[in-house]
């Protein structure tokens, strides 16, 4: 199943792509959010 999140950021991805932005991955949000949990506060 694909969600519509899933093609947003797809879609996004390959713009940004187009536009001379490589260094983005896969659009995958899920290690920012790993990185960020466990990231010190402050």
């Amino acid at each position: 199943m694909i969600t519509f999140a899933a093609v947003r950021r797809t879609l996004a991805i390959g713009a940004l792509h187009t536009a001379g932005i490589t260094d983005l991955g896969a659009g995958d949000p899920r290690p920012y959010l790993d990185a960020a949990a466990t990231a010190p506060a402050g």
